[in-house]
């Protein structure tokens, strides 16, 4: 049974990045030389992934009973699905860099993994995680 269920979160630092890209991208391969080119289609298939990122990465709060709550992630179209038990959470907290350009959350693991989630609602999702924390202690 599914709790929560978001999509990843386009900050403006997700859309500067995909901006950047584009126009170096055009700029290369304005200079017509097989090299620029080259790079304009490096950066083309950056702009791709990045996008991909943005549109089609999936976060799900499942809990199945029994005290198993599971938390999916699935990165892009073609990212593999990754799962992570509740009960090996730590510790959970919201961050920001670059003067809030970048705002997401940062799950840590019992084994020292950092996990960072960018929902659309990210306070809805700290007070569930948190929540779910609390109670498999």
């Amino acid at each position: 049974m599914s709790i929560l269920v978001s999509r990843r979160r386009a900050t403006f630092g997700s859309w500067l990045i995909v901006l950047i890209l584009l126009g170096l991208g055009i700029c290369l391969f304005a200079q017509l030389s097989w090299l620029g080119i080259v790079l304009a289609l490096c950066c083309l298939a950056l702009l791709v992934w990045q996008t991909d990122l943005m549109v089609n990465t999936l976060y799900t709060l499942e809990d199945h009973g029994g005290g198993l709550v599971v938390l999916t992630l699935k990165r892009g179209h073609r990212g593999k699905p990754v799962s992570i038990g509740m009960a090996e959470v730590v510790e959970v907290t919201h961050e920001r860099a670059l003067y809030g350009l970048w705002r997401y959350l940062v799950l840590t693991t019992a084994d020292g993994r950092m996990i960072t989630l960018q929902p659309v609602n990210p306070k809805t999702w700290l007070t569930a995680i948190r929540q779910y924390m609390t109670r498999l202690q």
